[in-house]
């Protein structure tokens, strides 16, 4: 990729306060266990109320970005300004088969992503909590090919845990039956160790090397650079597991979920390596916790990852000092606003 090669974002939005969204939703949960109403808690389709900052730290802070694809179930925010001649508004049934929805499972929707009418080669991926917090280079994300960390983790799994461990067992299944030897370990050698990661990380890397298998790749909550050759290739593959996870209207323990995409392109090689953590950061939601609205007023990181969860207490207290600190940087409307 030249330099000059344009960039896409993509990021999916759900509003769980659209009344026809919940009443579907509400349908279909009748077929779900109490373990599986677990897996799919409110928390993981709450509208955090913070839309506007992510529009608006793109339009500020990565004004190169080439288009927006914005992708939900078919509803959009009031204030959105869909004319936008960089906006384009994606309904799951733009690109997704018609008899797998409708879905309420972020895998499905993810998986497919890559069939987006219009979009480029080059795209990061967003989920709609992560944001833009000071100016970005298009070189963060891509330098001919994708900017990425390789990182060994462990897969462990607890009693009644998300099903978030067996999904990242089940893309790591898959990537053992492609590339489980090592050769495929030893190739691309210093992109798997590198001086630019952090000690600990090539200290783990170099450990799986004892193994002719894959232990587990870390999955970064941050934004991720894709190519859409990186999807069709694993579809070539694997199509039925893919298409299997389509399937499933909510998410379950024997999905395969979007990291499949990036770790076959970093066992393969097929990135550049880079330290992702030394300008990002990811957070998970607690009430006792200033960091992260200290990071977003002092601008400490470019990008950052505001995860909330079915754990996170006082949501509303929470989201209103986030949106004051996202005011203190972002206080004017973008142009992605009517």
């Amino acid at each position: 990729m030249h330099m000059s090669e344009p960039i896409d974002f993509v990021v999916t939005w759900v509003d769980d306060n659209d009344p026809k969204w919940r009443a579907q939703k509400t349908a279909f949960e009748t077929s779900l266990s109490r373990d599986d109403m677990y897996k799919n808690s409110n928390a993981r389709y709450r509208e955090m109320g913070l839309l506007k900052y992510w529009f608006r730290g793109i339009d500020k802070f990565a004004p190169w970005v080439n288009r927006i694809h914005f992708v939900t179930c078919g509803h959009v925010p009031k204030w959105l300004n869909i004319a936008h001649p960089k906006l384009n508004i994606v309904a799951h049934r733009d690109y997704m088969q018609s008899k797998y929805l409708p879905t309420f499972n972020s895998n499905a929707i993810e998986l497919g992503l890559y069939k987006i009418q219009g979009l480029c080669e080059n795209f990061v991926y967003f989920n709609d909590d992560m944001y833009i917090t000071a100016p970005v280079k298009k070189e963060y994300f891509f330098r001919g090919l994708p900017c990425d960390i390789y990182e060994v983790k462990a897969i462990v799994s607890f009693f009644n845990s998300d099903s978030i461990d067996y999904i990242r067992l089940n893309d790591i299944g898959i990537i053992n039956r492609h590339f489980g030897n090592r050769a495929s370990k030893t190739k691309s050698f210093f992109k798997k160790v590198n001086l630019i990661y952090p000690p600990k990380t090539n200290i783990r890397n170099l450990y799986n090397l004892a193994w002719n298998f894959y232990i587990g790749l870390s999955d970064p909550h941050l934004p991720v650079s894709y190519r859409k050759t990186d999807f069709k290739k694993v579809w070539d593959c694997e199509y039925k597991a893919l298409s299997d996870t389509c399937s499933h209207k909510f998410r379950t323990p024997y999905d395969i979920s979007h990291w499949i995409f990036r770790y076959w392109r970093l066992v393969e090689g097929n990135f550049i390596p880079s330290n992702i953590y030394k300008d990002s950061k990811y957070f998970l939601l607690e009430d006792e916790s200033s960091e992260p609205i200290n990071a977003i007023i002092n601008q400490r990181y470019k990008i950052i990852c505001l995860n909330d969860s079915a754990t996170t207490k006082n949501f509303n207290l929470i989201r209103g000092k986030l949106q004051s600190a996202f005011n203190s940087i972002l206080p004017e409307k973008c142009s992605f606003e009517l």
